[in-house]
């Protein structure tokens, strides 16, 4: 449904503003008039789960909300909105883009570090270098649920643990979106928001 209003409407603005990738499949399995086993029907998997991910304010697998998103016509752009971290008030909004082709410097990098004065200096120091010359990939598993944890380490307020998590991310970021996928450059783009939201 290219084009369609719904996708402009006032309650997709609020969804995204409020970061519920699942609510915005709801509002498009609805608009598709889809039952929940119709949608999973489309996605190989339980009415149930597909609740489950309508009502979840956390994304759990991005892989099946990107999937899901698709298959309703949420579009890209809507979703990638909904799927970053709230912007840090007070702070400056930076852009990142993961295009390797991307004239990016190590000081714009750097002015994504928030000020984080309780942290060790062993760990600023780590983080800074991670922003200003990216590290070789961790290969530590799943991305999708590292950057969940991370987020739950940010709702936590557990900031120093948050801290020595995020240079790994970072690699494992740029490592996966060095695919040029949407889908990968995404991930990426939510931990340098993760980083910017400390």
């Amino acid at each position: 449904m290219p084009g369609d209003p719904l996708w402009n409407s006032a309650k997709v603005r609020e969804l995204v503003a409020r970061r519920q990738p699942g609510g915005l499949v709801r509002l498009g399995r609805e608009h598709r008039e889809w039952t929940l086993a119709e949608l999973g029907e489309h996605l190989g998997c339980s009415a149930a789960t597909v609740s489950r991910m309508e009502r979840r304010t956390r994304v759990t697998d991005l892989t099946l909300i990107q999937r899901a998103a698709s298959a309703v016509g949420v579009p890209r752009h809507v979703l990638v909105s909904s799927l970053a971290p709230p912007a840090p008030s007070g702070l400056p909004s930076t852009r990142v883009s993961a295009s390797p082709h991307a004239e990016e410097g190590p000081m714009r990098r750097r002015s994504l570090l928030a000020a984080t004065a309780t942290a060790p200096a062993a760990m600023l120091l780590g983080m800074d270098r991670a922003l200003a010359d990216t590290p070789p990939p961790t290969g530590r598993g799943a991305l999708d649920a590292r950057v969940a944890s991370a987020r739950d380490l940010y709702d936590k307020g557990a900031h120093t643990q948050l801290l020595g998590l995020l240079p790994g991310l970072l690699a494992d970021g740029h490592a996966a979106a060095s695919s040029r996928r949407e889908l990968d450059q995404a991930r990426l783009s939510s931990v340098y928001s993760l980083s910017a939201a400390r």
